[in-house]
């Protein structure tokens, strides 16, 4: 007798095999752990280095290339790109997968660090950091209206306040808008008059 014959002859002892198989597939897929947004390491790291008011061809040549040719001895390294924008040089610095990404990011710190006395003395210090995917954003909220933009700023503030507040939130961020601003017209003649710098003004 095949096993067959066995099923077609216990029809109800199969169906409650049956039965009980679904019955604990659904249980465990039930009790598997799971993430709505779970940690994913990207193997990509970013240098930004800001150079305020210096144009890309300057920004290219001062800080971009000395950083490249530093990095493109790195171990594991896939592939490099970068943008020289005025004021701000980005690199992309990608590797294998499977890299040990920590040890990855205190090689690329290494890397700038040794290069930092070959660029201009004047620059802020390059920012090192890889790309997390549990810090991008997961939805927009936009705010319009007829009532100004500075108003529409405040209410995007308050806005964020209450969704800071729900828990489970990280981070809400307000972009656009106006910023207020003071305009302070000086006579040039009378300060010089009375002794007072612009510093004295500023201050």
């Amino acid at each position: 007798m095949n096993i067959w014959s066995l099923a077609v002859d216990n029809k109800v002892v199969v169906y409650l095999l049956m039965a009980l198989i679904l019955v604990f597939g659904w249980t465990s897929y039930n009790q598997l752990p799971r993430e709505a947004t779970p940690d994913v390491r990207i193997p990509l790291v970013i240098i930004a280095t800001p150079y305020v008011g210096v144009s890309p061809v300057d920004i290219e040549g001062l800080i971009t290339q000395p950083l490249e040719r530093a990095l493109r001895g790195l171990k594991d390294l896939k592939q490099i790109s970068s943008v020289s924008k005025e004021g701000l040089s980005t690199i992309r610095v990608e590797f294998n997968t499977g890299v040990d990404l920590d040890e990855a990011l205190r090689r690329v710190r290494d890397k700038v660090n040794s290069t930092r006395p070959q660029l201009p003395s004047d620059i802020l210090d390059p920012v090192v950091s890889e790309i997390n995917i549990s810090e991008f954003p997961i939805m927009f909220v936009n705010v319009g209206g007829d009532i100004g933009l500075a108003r529409l700023k405040k209410i995007a503030e308050e806005i964020q306040a209450r969704i800071e507040g729900i828990p489970g939130v990280l981070r809400a961020d307000v972009t656009g808008g106006l910023e207020p601003e003071v305009q302070v017209n000086v006579d040039v003649y009378r300060m010089n008059a009375y002794q007072v710098s612009f510093d004295d003004v500023a201050n």
